[in-house]
């Protein structure tokens, strides 16, 4: 399937949201909130101190012991997930990573993920091969991770595809450390649990 798609080299501007770079306190003053009162922001930070290259290092480390098995990976290919939209990197973190019994907000940071590489677009397969955004138990993960071995085994350096959260969405997983040019903290994105809907709603701060 990769092989009939044209190959893109291209710079491409992606978000990815993760814990917080800095420590909990440190986070509360960026956020302009007094401390006593954001317990919850505390707890949901925890007490980090991790620079965002040491980020991109632990995705990309070599015994490859901090993944499991996800879409595009089995557990033994690398990936950066990231989104080419807030709204569909806010939807798929909902779904995959926020817990199902919510004892409280959930606080989480946006970086800037500029990529410079090649990958190919299986955008315009979203109707066509449904595997792309259909769920685990229908086997649709291990076609996905083949994909996936296939484009680095390609030496292609991403793929850009269809978001399964977030109906228009796009989502851009990375397979190699030297295509991130850049990993760049942003603004701060606060996850709330709507107990009427029965999901994640998330806003920027």
């Amino acid at each position: 399937m990769l092989d009939d798609l044209a190959v893109t080299e291209a710079c491409v501007d992606a978000v990815r949201l993760a814990t917080a770079s800095k420590k909990a306190l440190d986070v509360l003053e960026e956020m302009g909130l007094d401390p006593s009162d954001a317990v919850a922001v505390i707890e949901s930070l925890g007490d980090l101190d991790v620079t965002p290259d040491a980020h991109i290092a632990w995705v990309f480390r070599k015994d490859r012991q901090n993944q499991g098995p996800s879409r595009f990976s089995d557990g033994s290919v690398p990936v950066l997930y990231t989104a080419l939209e807030i709204e569909t990197a806010q939807a798929e973190m909902a779904h995959y990573h926020l817990p199902m019994t919510p004892s409280g907000p959930v606080y989480l940071r946006s970086y800037r993920v500029a990529f410079e590489g090649t990958y190919k677009s299986l955008i315009e397969l979203r109707t066509t091969h449904l595997f792309l955004t259909a769920e685990r138990e229908t086997g649709a993960y291990v076609e996905c991770q083949g994909l996936a071995r296939a484009a680095v085994a390609a030496g292609l350096d991403a793929l850009e595809v269809p978001s399964a959260r977030h109906a228009t969405g796009r989502c851009f997983p990375i397979f190699s450390q030297q295509s991130v040019v850049s990993f760049d903290p942003g603004g701060y994105v606060q996850f709330e649990f709507d107990e009427s809907s029965n999901s994640w709603r998330a806003r920027s701060l």
